[in-house]
């Protein structure tokens, strides 16, 4: 199987950092792009999700490309499975068919939001975009998304046809990837928590371990932990590029791991401390929507990395995605409403450090392979 060289490592943080310098202006005030830079960075963000050289699932995505076009049967789901047989004529094109629609329906989702599209835009291109170009569950990430806003901020003059339509949305998510049930589910939960949101965080979080009991045996069961193995999973690939001995593997993940989930639980943190204090009030609904789906989907992945009689830190890692679209609504919003900006600081400096890294490592991995 193909893997990474340090000319592909290189495409893809040279892609990166274009990215950054192309959308930055949308990060300071007035937090507005020249539409000539937006549409070079939803470019820029397209094409970072077409050659994603620095994951393994890119290879592991074609050979199964080519094994279903040669008429084999994997575990794709069958929407897949059909698009491979029916439209793609390449892998190339499959992935512009699987990415073009998720990243279409996610900036639909961040422009419907309404406050600053264009920051939400560089945040998530910034931080989220290398985990959003992994894998095929993206798009039933993006599905969600877009749902969310439809229930949240209905169109004035059709709101009931406004609920449906977001619902069925959210519902639709589930022939995209098996595992769009956990972000439906987060998504449901999102209702519970709108009013009086200060009590309810709390018995959440003191529930958690009867929830991480329920979803890891009977979601765990029910999904039938399809998800490809760990060694494909959506960080298996990658732990081979930044090794060649298994003690380096092991620093070179944790670290990683340790860039990757800090911000992301530190959000989840921020968000409990806005809805306890009451300041997420201030939020418009679809706001505080958003922030809730992360505060969801990061305390089920916190749940389930403990694991409790199945192997569910596949699914506690692939959990914590379906939270980072999601993310860069809840810290757009944040910043620009100036709560709690030295919190705010430090998510988006691990962020960006985790990405970064990510990247380097990668490269520095396909020089090792010369």
């Amino acid at each position: 199987m193909e893997e990474i060289t340090i000319f592909k490592g290189l495409f893809d943080l040279a892609l990166w950092f274009c990215i950054y310098r192309v959308l930055l202006p949308a990060f300071k005030f007035p937090y507005r792009l020249k539409r000539s830079n937006r549409i070079i960075g939803m470019f820029l963000i397209l094409l970072f999700c077409l050659y994603p050289f620095w994951g393994g699932d890119y290879y592991h995505y074609r050979d199964s490309f080519e094994f279903i076009k040669s008429g084999g049967y994997n575990h794709f789901e069958d929407i897949y499975g059909w698009i491979i047989t029916n439209l793609a004529y390449s892998y190339t094109f499959f992935r512009l068919i699987i990415w073009g629609s998720a990243l279409t329906l996610l900036f639909l989702s961040y422009r419907r939001v309404g406050m600053n599209p264009d920051m939400t835009l560089y945040l998530f291109g910034v931080l989220f975009v290398i985990r959003f170009s992994y894998a095929r569950v993206s798009l039933a990430m993006a599905i969600i998304l877009l749902g969310l806003t439809f229930v949240y901020k209905p169109i004035k003059k059709f709101k009931v046809i406004s609920y449906i339509l977001g619902l069925a949305i959210i519902g639709s998510s589930i022939f995209f990837h098996r595992s769009a049930v956990i972000g439906i589910m987060a998504a449901i939960v999102t209702l519970f928590l709108m009013k009086n949101s200060r009590w309810k965080i709390i018995a959440i979080a003191l529930l958690m371990p009867l929830a991480t009991f329920i979803v890891s045996y009977f979601l765990g069961s029910m999904l039938n932990m399809s998800f490809e193995t760990y060694d494909a999973s959506l960080d298996g690939k990658i732990e081979n590029y930044l090794t060649n001995t298994v003690s380096e593997r092991g620093i070179a993940v944790k670290i990683q791991t340790f860039l990757m989930q800090t911000p992301m639980y530190l959000s989840a943190l921020l968000c409990a401390i806005l809805a306890i204090k009451n300041k997420i009030e201030e939020f418009t609904t679809v706001e505080r929507a958003f922030a809730y789906y992360v505060f969801v989907i990061m305390l089920v992945s916190f749940g389930l990395s403990f694991g409790v009689g199945y192997e569910t830190s596949v699914l506690a890692h692939r959990t914590m995605y379906f939270a980072m679209p999601a993310n860069a609504v809840f810290l757009m919003t944040v910043k620009t409403r100036k709560a709690y900006p030295q919190f705010f600081k430090i998510i988006y400096y691990f962020a960006f450090a985790a990405s970064l890294y990510a990247l380097l490592y990668s490269t520095y991995m396909g020089y090792n392979r010369m």
